[in-house]
């Protein structure tokens, strides 16, 4: 947490008012708790320089809908979730296993973070994987 809040320290003497936030989706080094923290500890530095916006984005796994409470609890600003393809057959391709490898649990992510109250969400659509036209 020490090296989050030096990090948003050098940030906000720079003058930034939003912050991007980005964790990991392995699911042995990867928790909630530790994001909450972590977003709780950017939250509490100030530098007199810049005030952080509710407007911070934070990106993140898919969660539950209790997940997502938790998370707007702690007052995320936007939820945002990238995602290399919306084409079935190469996503399928792409994560044949693993935390990504559940398609409809990622493409419904947006529809539980908004039933777990969190009202900004921007999906991160990411194009090469197939036809960007797609």
């Amino acid at each position: 947490m020490e090296q989050i809040a030096n990090e948003v320290r050098v940030l906000e003497q720079e003058g930034h008012k939003r912050l991007l936030m980005l964790c990991g989706e392995h699911p042995n080094r990867s928790s909630l708790d530790y994001f909450i923290e972590a977003i709780e500890t950017a939250y509490g530095v100030t530098t007199g320089k810049a005030a952080k916006s509710a407007g911070s984005m934070w990106r993140f796994a898919p969660q539950t809908v209790d997940a997502f409470q938790r998370l707007k609890a702690a007052k995320i600003g936007t939820y945002v979730l990238f995602q290399e393809t919306y084409h079935h057959e190469t996503y399928q391709k792409m994560h044949p296993r693993g935390p990504k490898s559940d398609y409809l649990w990622r493409l419904t992510a947006m529809d539980r973070a908004m039933e777990g109250g969190i009202n900004d969400v921007g999906i991160g659509a990411l194009f090469g994987l197939y036809d960007y036209k797609f």
